[in-house]
């Protein structure tokens, strides 16, 4: 795994035994509700966020075909499922810890794309993100996804584990693979206090 060595701002009572738990969380890409675009359209976008996400390495998108094996199981197909109640109640029965759920829009000449990236567990909405598209034929639209997928992936926490300190140089086992560029700045927090026996 490629590492970066990067200059944290962080504050610590203590560093010894501080870390985090290297998480990646599982995504399902729920088809978008096609309103005033046709359906070949709505699913064509959603194909290529479920592979722009996929691709970025922050999270682990559940796989089409994965999806429908345990769907049939249950009786249950993801075309049928467009509204975030559904989609999180699926969700939880394909132990995902988030869903991508959303909708295409055209009113007039303008086309609105909207998505919210939502946790199972608490339904919250933690990355809504939309684009408006003038005048644009359907064909398009999937130019555009790549930024809207920045949008989330941005806003999508790195986590990972600490695994050398050297003054105010921490090395951390987050890579390139994750998404993480030159540049980005990581917040490390805290989250149990150690003290040293000699030092106190």
């Amino acid at each position: 795994m490629k590492r970066i060595k990067t200059a944290l701002i962080a504050f610590f009572c203590c560093l010894t035994g501080l870390s985090w738990a290297a998480k990646q969380p599982h995504v399902v890409v729920f088809p978008l509700k096609a309103e005033g675009v046709s359906s070949q359209t709505a699913n064509l976008v959603t194909e290529r966020i479920r592979a722009k996400l996929g691709a970025s390495g922050r999270v682990k998108v559940l796989e089409r075909n994965e999806i429908d094996k345990i769907l049939e199981t249950i009786g249950k197909n993801l075309e049928d499922c467009t509204s975030e109640g559904c989609g999180i109640e699926l969700g939880r029965q394909l132990d995902a810890d988030k869903i991508v759920a959303g909708s295409i829009t055209r009113i007039g000449k303008r086309i609105t794309i909207a998505v919210n990236f939502l946790d199972v567990e608490t339904t919250e909405r933690e990355v809504p993100t939309s684009i408006d598209i003038d005048d644009i034929s359907e064909d398009k639209l999937i130019d555009y996804i790549p930024d809207l997928v920045d949008q989330i992936i941005d806003r999508i926490p790195i986590e990972g584990k600490i695994l050398e300190v050297a003054g105010k140089e921490i090395l951390v086992d987050i890579g390139s693979e994750t998404g993480i560029k030159l540049g980005n700045q990581l917040l490390v927090i805290q989250i149990k206090k150690v003290l040293d026996p000699e030092t106190n």
